[in-house]
């Protein structure tokens, strides 16, 4: 009887011990990826697969609190999108509910200022230099040059990381596009700005076609750029810029050059040493300045200049709409025009009152006549692309006198974010939405409206949003917004846990959306092998249930408790062993309390399946050698059993490990 339960501890540490440190004992720190003024992604990697979730707020607001999770099942690399977010805005979020606390910050909007950094060096002699600076995105002069000791590891927990090549990211190595001389070249758009990162002069022409962007930089070295004075791109960029003065190349940084800058033909230059002692600057973005300030030398530099040289002015009427007074704020813009007729900030006066209608008081009719007159009056000015693309949206969407667009963009940006806790309020908001497609059935931003109503809905009703999708696609089968239905309803009955519905979607999205295969096939794969988790599951509890009636059925009926005293020390010895080891690797659940409850979960699973295989063998089985064998095998399938129902229900990533 004592072999049997040194047996049944062994196969308890066994088992317990490699799911637990096969896993690294710490996350690693989480990226961010991918920012947008409205979204971003933040990514980690893990040892241990499991299901990522986010929780985050806007910084200094711990009031409302939003999540955000993966949409598939566990996975080593994780992957979260946090929609619905406000530009230039800064939020704190953290990985579970008890991660440590990071913050990040948006997109600013198109005529909205920000700054980067630039390193060059040694990133970590730089470090100390940016831990005080306000910043939305790092650029390395080098690629890969920050991954080697990872000296930014802290920093990109909060912004972004780029170099020559793209998104310099520990997360995405391996998945970059090898360097040549076709594809290194490649462009950033952050706010109204546009970096070329520009591998090769012939690569220049078609990443300046843009109209978004308000002004062009371009980040490249003395290879392409040799010199300030005889460079053969320079002539191209004058005369771009003569064809087009409304969104110019502003500035060129060089890397592979001395610290120096001069400046051409409107067009400034500045060189960034790539060898020797580390070189830090920050370059503060505006509309119509833009500057470089050097953190290692404590030097500035002009990459463009403001009209007339003069600071932007009415800074009243900014304040006004910061604090939500619109209607105030747009009475001060129209009193600095008529006062100001000539000065060099009307355009911008213009288009503030322009966005305020558009943005704030979504009055669509006055903020096209301000943009219009945007426009026709400042063709050549910096704000005109934007307004223009701003007007081609409204147009889009102008039928029925702007009232569904009116109405919906109301509720989008304002109502409901406003009612983030409170569900009941949500499901209300959302049916105000669906009433705006069933009054305005034919309107163009219908099938917009219902796929946005779709994927609100799944946070509530995985029926509800089905129906939503499949309505979207009845309605409105040939609107872009309708491509991948099958796909959004497959996602959604993962999410609810109906699996084979979600292999029924899924497959229909392979023929759908070929674009998609690769995601599509791993997605029905994992929902397979969800489903044998699920069959499994009710195999262990039909196995416990049968070996439960055989321990108590058999004659004598009930239990034989006549080890139970040795049963029971089997047990307190297990648990506080297993709280031990458990603390040992503490970071790995979510909780001290989920912790303890493994260990006692784990124990009683042990000492349950040694009282009840002795207590059935000793009836079934008369010879002392079969009940040995008879007790160890029945108690191994308990075991088993019960371990694998604790896994499932606490901790279900772990049974990746033993392929299930």
């Amino acid at each position: 009887m004592k072999k049997k339960y040194a047996l049944l501890l062994c196969l308890t540490l066994v088992l317990f011990f490699p799911a637990c440190t096969s896993t690294s004992a710490r996350e690693t720190v989480p990226e961010i990826l991918n920012v947008r003024p409205d979204q971003v992604t933040i990514a980690w990697t893990s040892l241990s697969p499991y299901k990522g979730v986010v929780h985050y707020t806007v910084a200094g607001n711990d009031a409302i609190r939003f999540t955000a999770e993966e949409p598939f099942g566990e996975t080593l690399r994780h992957e979260v999108v946090l929609r619905g977010l406000e530009p230039g805005v800064s939020y704190t979020y953290q990985i579970g509910k008890e991660g440590k606390r990071y913050q990040f910050r948006t997109q600013p909007p198109s005529s909205g200022p920000f700054s980067f950094v630039v390193l060059s060096g040694n990133s970590g002699e730089a470090l100390p230099s940016l831990s005080s600076e306000v910043f939305d995105f790092i650029v390395c002069t080098e690629s890969g040059g920050s991954e080697g000791t990872d000296t930014l590891r802290a920093l990109r927990s909060k912004t972004p990381v780029f170099d020559r090549l793209g998104p310099d990211s520990p997360y995405l190595k391996g998945e970059r596009t090898p360097l040549s001389k076709n594809n290194a070249s490649w462009s950033l758009d952050w706010g109204g700005l546009r970096v070329v990162f520009l591998d090769a002069g012939q690569d220049l022409p078609p990443l300046l076609q843009s109209a978004a962007p308000y002004a062009f930089g371009i980040f490249t070295s003395a290879t392409v750029f040799p010199g300030f004075q005889q460079n053969p791109q320079h002539q191209a960029l004058v005369e771009y810029n003569t064809k087009n003065p409304h969104r110019p190349v502003v500035f060129v940084l060089v890397t592979g050059m001395s610290l120096s800058a001069m400046e051409k033909d409107g067009i400034h230059y500045l060189g960034i040493p790539t060898s020797g002692e580390s070189v830090v600057l920050r370059v503060d973005v505006d509309v119509e300045s833009i500057r470089a300030v050097s953190l290692s030398h404590k030097q500035d530099y002009v990459l463009r200049q403001p009209p007339l040289g003069k600071q932007r002015t009415c800074g009243e009427c900014r304040r006004l709409a910061d604090r939500g007074a619109y209607e105030e704020s747009i009475a001060a813009y129209r009193d600095f025009i008529a006062n100001n007729q000539g000065h060099f900030q009307v355009d911008d006066a213009i288009f503030s009152i322009a966005e305020i209608y558009d943005e704030k008081l979504f009055r669509f009719k006055e903020a096209m006549q301000w943009y219009r007159r945007l426009t026709t009056d400042y063709p050549g000015g910096t704000l005109t692309p934007l307004a223009e693309q701003r007007l081609d949206y409204l147009r889009k969407y102008d039928d029925f006198e702007f009232l569904p667009l009116q109405r919906f963009e109301r509720i989008r940006k304002v109502d409901y974010s406003r009612k983030a806790q409170r569900e009941s309020e949500q499901l209300r908001l959302l049916g105000e939405v669906e009433g705006i497609v069933e009054e305005y059935p034919a309107c163009r931003l219908a099938p917009v409206i219902r796929l946005w109503l779709a994927n609100r809905y799944r946070q509530f009703s995985v029926e509800k949003a089905v129906a939503a999708f499949r309505l979207l696609r009845k309605s409105f089968p040939d609107a872009p917004e309708a491509k991948d239905v099958s796909f959004e309803i497959g996602a959604a009955y993962y999410q609810a846990e109906r699996y084979s519905d979600a292999i029924n979607a899924l497959t229909r999205a392979l023929k759908e959306s070929p674009d998609k295969k690769k995601v599509i096939e791993g997605q029905i794969a994992r929902s397979y092998r969800n489903t044998r988790r699920d069959i499994f599951a009710v195999a262990c509890w039909a196995l416990l249930a049968i070996l439960m009636v055989l321990a108590l059925a058999a004659k004598p009926f009930g239990l034989n408790m006549a080890g139970a005293g040795k049963i029971l020390l089997m047990f307190v010895i297990l648990t506080a062993g297993l709280v031990f080891a458990g603390y040992l690797i503490h970071e790995q659940f979510d909780s001290t309390g989920k912790m303890v409850l493994f260990a006692i979960l784990f124990a009683l699973d042990a000492a349950l399946a040694a009282l009840v295989s002795s207590s059935t063998a000793s009836k079934l089985f008369d010879g002392k050698l079969w009940r040995a064998v008879a007790g160890s095998v029945l108690g191994l399938l308990f075991f088993a059993a019960g371990f694998y129902l604790i896994v499932y229900y606490l901790n279900v990533h772990y049974l990746v490990l033993v392929k299930l």
